[in-house]
């Protein structure tokens, strides 16, 4: 659910105040009542969705043992997986499906919260990680030890990526900002300021005189890419409209930090209300994957138009991605089901699964097998043979690309 702020203005104007009320009265009393009336619908909704949490009813993950990001090496040799609540990362090797080793930081102590996103670089040597403690992270995978910690987000990271020459590393997260670094020295060259804050104010319509101020908005996340070239990059972004809260895509010159442009008219694509959760550029740059939480649109920059929107994804969708040669796009699935976690009668959630869209057909053509809970990331191997996923129900799977069997699964995770 998602509140917006409305102009109340209009509605002002045709109700005629009652008899001995002035309108100007009249007016303050009824901005009055519509601010206390927001706040107050704004906190009972919170009630709800946290006693539906406690109680283990809601449909979103709970805060037990999960996979919380996964990353397959370009060398498709080693698996980076990693889990909460003890936030570590365990690499395991793909040939004999074995623990490798666990990242963890000089103190063993040093993640605080979870660890939300991983991308490993074109050469396979460095894994970047990003989470809940507002850091990202260069970690050499030889050596197992941290070469960088990456400071200056105010928010959870959404994302974190290498440019394909491995000089930059690229960062976004819930407070507004896209920021770029150097990836061997860890400084930060450049911050993109995608979304500001937004505090909704109650206004006197005749007299101009503020008469209050609503909750400011809850930190919304903010999702980047590299294009395949590093010449661009595109980021996700949120703008207030008459009020009403509309989400799109923004592109920026990687070198000078200009703004390009807009993608048009995007608020279309999904009437403009669904938070976007995950942008991908086409391996040949043409194209750029848009995911929301029910739908997958392919926008072409080229034509600049809308490519298409894909047909059978759920709500839930998670972190979709274009297989290597560009032709396909995995994609999540959330289905409700029983609780077979917990083995709670009536309990809610939801089962993952993962499925290939052909991307010229726009057609389904490979469904995976589900996971026990929703899917919290998925990744490609760059030979296009594999497919990795990680899911709330604590585990990782591999599976093979094209016919969907399971390969092998990596869990359930414990501190080592």
């Amino acid at each position: 659910m998602k509140f917006q702020a409305m102009h109340n203005t209009d509605l002002i104007s045709q109700v005629s105040p009652p008899e001995n009320y002035s309108k100007a009265s009249y007016s303050r009393c009824f901005s009055v009542t519509i601010f206390i009336s927001n706040a107050i619908l704004r906190w009972t909704f919170c009630i709800i969705v946290s006693f539906a949490i406690v109680s283990g009813s809601a449909a979103a993950p709970r805060k037990t043992n999960a996979v919380t990001a996964v990353a397959i090496s370009p060398n498709c040799d080693i698996i980076a997986i990693a889990n909460r609540p003890e936030s570590t990362i365990s690499l395991y090797s793909i040939p004999s499906k074995k623990f490798v080793t666990l990242l963890n930081g000089p103190d063993q102590t040093s993640f605080q919260g979870s660890i939300t996103c991983l991308a490993f670089s074109t050469s396979g040597t460095h894994l970047l990680s990003g989470g809940e403690d507002k850091t990202a992270r260069i970690w050499n995978i030889t050596s197992g030890e941290q070469e960088q910690i990456l400071r200056g987000h105010e928010g959870n990271l959404c994302t974190v990526a290498f440019s394909s020459d491995g000089a930059l590393a690229l960062t976004s997260a819930n407070d507004g900002t896209v920021r770029l670094w150097e990836a061997h020295s860890g400084i930060q060259t450049r911050v993109f300021t995608t979304t500001t804050r937004r505090i909704t104010g109650f206004t006197d319509v005749l007299t101009g005189k503020k008469l209050g101020t609503e909750f400011a908005d809850f930190p919304h996340p903010i999702y980047a890419a590299f294009s395949p070239d590093n010449s661009m990059i595109a980021s996700s972004y949120e703008q207030t409209r008459r009020g009403v809260a509309v989400y799109g895509v923004r592109l920026w010159n990687t070198s000078s930090g200009k703004h390009l442009r807009d993608l048009p008219e995007l608020e279309n694509l999904h009437n403009g209300l669904e938070d976007i959760e995950t942008l991908s550029f086409s391996p040949n740059g043409r194209m750029i994957l848009i995911g929301s939480d029910s739908s997958v649109s392919i926008w072409d920059l080229i034509a600049n138009r809308l490519y298409r929107t894909l047909k059978g994804v759920m709500f839930g969708v998670k972190g979709p991605v274009f297989s290597p040669d560009g032709d396909y796009v995995l994609a999540g699935r959330a289905e409700p089901g029983l609780d077979a976690v917990e083995k709670r009668p009536g309990a809610f959630y939801v089962h993952g699964t993962l499925a290939l869209w052909n991307l010229e057909t726009g057609k389904r053509t490979v469904v995976f097998g589900q996971h026990g809970a929703g899917i919290s990331s998925m990744s490609f191997s760059s030979n296009g043979k594999f497919v990795l996923s990680g899911s709330y129900d604590d585990f990782a799977r591999l599976w093979e690309a094209k016919t969907g069997v399971l390969v092998t699964e990596f869990g359930p995770h414990r501190k080592r």
